[in-house]
This record gives structure tokens, sequence and C-alpha cells, in this order.
């Protein structure tokens, strides 16, 4: 009995010997259930991401409709002079006043209101060349005043520093790519010369066209030193999440969009850049400018 115990004793794996076996079975064990557990929390942190912040958001859409035609009745529309080369101001602080304009001597008259209160809807981008995320229909959006993070929940915001779409200068709407309703989720399809409108139901629709990085450069010449690197296809341009540069003041009257480049990631930020071709306002600007 000795000598079997002592050949059986031999004949094992040393690892079954000294009791390791069991210990890398429950280290492989224990790992293997926390990456389990890591990718299914990775999964949900997703799908909460593309679903479940784009149910809220295409969900709140209705809501944000109604409380825009409830505000258009009550906002107090006003004739601001126009001054070419200048343009129309808007007053400094909370940018919540009506709108001011620099003293000189003007030549038209143009329509504008105070802008709601940040978080308020403002009015709806209609692209009807590209269609809404995981959507046959054209995109259709309503947006809201101001683009911090709880803005944006709704999808799309206007940047408060810039002037109201209509008015001279630069207006700048950012809106989400893959999260919040992706309203811009299919921004980069958008080619030259597509229209893009603002419907604005206090005093009209606002009809702008796409333009290419070349004739954004030939309006104005100091942008060629930007760094920006036009879309093969496409009007688009990408740009550094940092060049706030396209927020900048123009001559004239533009629309800029952003949103992240390329989806799925924020490294970059896609900008369509837009000159106003028709609306209330657009037959004094575009004669004076």
């Amino acid at each position: 009995m000795t000598d079997e115990s002592a050949t059986e004793s031999t004949a094992l794996p040393s690892a079954v010997r000294g009791g390791v076996l069991p210990v890398v079975l429950k280290v492989v064990r224990v790992t293997g259930w926390t990456s389990i557990t890591v990718g299914l929390l990775m999964l949900g942190f997703v799908a909460h991401q593309l679903w479940v912040t784009s149910f809220f958001a295409s969900r709140a859409q209705a809501g944000l409709e109604t409380e825009l035609i409830e505000r258009a009745a009550t906002t107090e529309i006003v004739e601001l002079p126009f001054v070419p080369g200048e343009g129309v101001i808007t007053d400094g602080g909370d940018g919540l006043e009506p709108p001011t304009i620099i003293p000189s001597e003007s030549s038209g008259a143009i329509l504008a209101y105070a802008p709601p209160p940040a978080g308020e809807p403002l009015a709806t981008i209609r692209i009807p060349s590209i269609n809404g995320y995981q959507s046959d229909d054209s995109l259709e959006w309503t947006f809201v005043e101001g683009v911090r993070l709880t803005h944006l929940k709704s999808g799309a915001g206007h940047m408060p520093d810039t002037p109201l779409p209509g008015l001279p200068g630069n207006a700048v709407i950012s809106g989400h790519r893959t999260t919040y309703g992706a309203p811009f989720h299919n921004l980069d399809e958008v080619q030259v010369g597509d229209q893009i409108f603002i419907d604005d139901p206090v005093i009209g629709t606002h009809v702008y066209e796409a333009r290419s990085w070349n004739d954004y450069v030939a309006a104005y010449p100091d942008a060629a030193s930007r760094s920006a690197q036009p879309l093969v296809d496409g009007a688009g341009v990408v740009v550094h999440r940092s060049a706030l540069w396209v927020t900048e003041s123009n001559e004239g009257a533009w629309l800029t969009l952003t949103t992240c480049h390329p989806k799925f990631s924020s490294a970059e930020r896609l900008i369509i850049f837009a000159e106003l071709v028709g609306g209330p306002n657009a037959a004094v600007i575009l004669s004076l400018s």
C-alpha cells in the first residue's frame, strides 16, 4: 500500500500536488465574470447613449413644437435699421435683451425680436436633402436657445453669442450626431447648393444655401489661413474640435451648422456653411451687404 500510494502521488501533476491549479482556475473564473460584467455595463452605456437618449429627445419634440407656437403668439416683433458693413448687433450680458444697433446711418430695416430664455425652443430646422436619424423622412427638428449640455439634451441648440437666424452676421446651430435624437446624424450628406430652411413662427422662414469651402474662402479670404479639410463628397468641412473661428461674425447673413466628426466620435467637428438667400430679411440684407 505504501509503494502504491507513493507511485500515485508521484504520478499527479506538480500543480495539483501543490494546490496551484485550483488557484489559477479561480483567478480565471473571477477574471471571466469580471470581463462579462464590464462588457454588459459598457453595452448598457452604449445602448443608453444611442437609443435611450434619442428616445427621450425625440419624444420631447412634440412638447417643444407646442411651446414654440405658444411663445410665437406672444413675442413682440421690432423693426430695426440695418447698417451696411456693421449690421445689427445684440446687446451684451445674458443675451436676452432686444437687439440694438451701432449708431450709424442706415439704409434699410429688418425684422427682429428678443431671443427666448436659454433652453426654450427657438425655431425648426429643415433640410429636405437629407434624412433624419434612422428615418426615411427628411430632417426636421425643433432646436432651442443655448448650447450647454443641458440644452443639447433636446438635440440641437442655437449659440447665444451669435445672431438669430435671419439676421445679419453668422448664426450658429450645434447639434448631436449620434445621441439625443441625433438630428445632425447625416449632416455629411449635405451637398453644395442644398437648401436649409429655418422655420421661425415669429417672423417667417429663412432660406439658406450650403456653400463649398472654396465659396466661403472667396467671400472671406482670411479663412484660407485656417486649418480645415473639405469632405471629398459633400459641402462639409472638418475642423479641429477647438476651432472657434467658425463661430466668428461675417458680413452678410450666414448659417453655420456644427456637429461631431466622425460619427460615434468627438475628435473633430463637421461644419456646414450656408448663406442666406431668402426670407423676411433677405432682400434688405442682400441688397445692402
